[in-house]
């Protein structure tokens, strides 16, 4: 909150209001563009730097032919980046991607590069936003149009989240921040998203639109497919609670 103190016509202001903070150096009272920091400390967070720590230390002690191996698996196999355009890691780089997140999020590692192929697309799927006015929630969901196939066992969603004031926003990339790594109910073929917002600390996000970005997770493997991104059609106008599964 900004605290003002007033002599014609302004004499001291500091602090932030809406989009500006207000701030005074020798030169007097000057405005800039309120900054929000971009990192984000959640458990998740933590354990995924942790875990990209660990993988960068483990990659010296690698042997010459396992790095090899890294080496010619990175080069067949490129990666999307965040404006889903394809390029090629170093052998190093990939043994940290795969791993840092598969280490992270199921406590395995791979020692050599994965032999299976990289999930493809994430299956036809929408995002609702349900605003119940009896009970004053809201929740939010994925929904699928067919049950989750036998042959994607192995695959999860890794869901990120991204929340603005108004419909159409372009979202940038340091907006993202992770939600959770989830499989869906075989019947009905959903995610409900609430349990993972409210952990992640969304309880109270009336008035926001809901962007969310999706791509398959092998989690034996630790491979994943391309981005996709929605927009949900409904602001949220309710606390986001607990919700049973």
């Amino acid at each position: 909150m900004a605290k003002i103190r007033t002599i014609a016509p302004v004499g001291q202001i500091r602090g932030s209001i809406g989009g500006s903070t207000y701030s005074q150096n020798r030169y007097g009272v000057y405005i800039r563009a309120r900054s929000i920091p971009t990192v984000v400390h959640t458990e998740a967070t933590e354990k995924i730097r942790n875990a990209f720590t660990w993988a960068t230390k483990a990659w010296r002690n690698l042997e010459p032919e396992v790095k090899s191996a890294w080496n010619l698996y990175a080069e067949n196999n490129k990666v999307y980046d965040n404006f889903g355009e394809q390029q090629v890691l170093s052998g190093h780089g990939m043994y940290v991607k795969v791993n840092a997140m598969l280490q992270a999020l199921t406590g395995n590692i791979l020692e050599l590069p994965p032999t299976k192929a990289t999930p493809g697309a994430v299956p036809d799927y929408v995002m609702e936003v349900g605003n119940n006015d009896t009970e004053e929630i809201s929740t939010v969901s994925i929904k699928f149009d067919v049950p989750w196939p036998t042959e994607m066992a192995d695959y999860c969603c890794d869901i990120r989240i991204a929340l603005v004031d108004s419909f159409g926003r372009r979202i940038q990339s340091n907006m993202w921040r992770f939600l959770c790594i989830a499989t869906p109910s075989f019947t009905p073929t959903t995610i409900m998203l609430n349990n993972d917002m409210v952990n992640a600390g969304l309880t109270h996000i009336e008035g926001k639109v809901v962007w969310l970005r999706i791509r398959l997770f092998n989690f034996k493997e630790g491979t994943w497919g391309p981005w996709d991104t929605v927009e949900a059609d409904t602001k949220v106008e309710y606390p986001i609670n607990i919700v049973n599964p």
